[in-house]
């Protein structure tokens, strides 16, 4: 299960820090999300995004490498993941690259809640 939860972290590590490069500003954001941001307070809130979703992927990367990182970093992890999918629920009206965010966070979040669950069940 070690094996299996290193991957998952890296997948989800690599996952979060694509959108890093969101911190360039607006065409950045707009080519990765297929969405206007004209209002300078919601463009400033996704650059902030952007550097909180590097800081996710550097956590779970690390905690690939380093065992006893593991459980938090799943954790913030599935919350960031699932918390996408279900606050964007089935994708339907969503442009085509939140549509694709959801069906790449999705798998993400089951992979996530099985290190989580097993990190619980195995215990200190």
């Amino acid at each position: 299960m070690d094996h299996f939860a290193g991957i998952v972290l890296v997948l989800a590590g690599f996952v979060h820090l694509l959108p890093a490069v969101g911190v360039a500003g607006r065409e950045r954001l707009r080519s990765l999300y297929g969405v206007e941001l004209d209002d300078p307070a919601v463009l400033l809130l996704m650059r902030h995004r952007a550097a909180m979703f590097a800081a996710i992927g550097l956590l779970m990367l690390i905690a690939a490498l380093v065992p006893s990182w593991r459980l938090p970093a799943s954790l913030v992890g599935l919350i960031s993941t699932a918390g996408y999918c279900l606050l964007a629920g089935a994708p339907g009206a969503w442009t085509a690259p939140l549509r694709r965010l959801w069906w790449i966070d999705l798998p993400l979040a089951a992979g996530l809640a099985v290190v989580v669950a097993e990190r619980l069940l195995r215990g200190p």
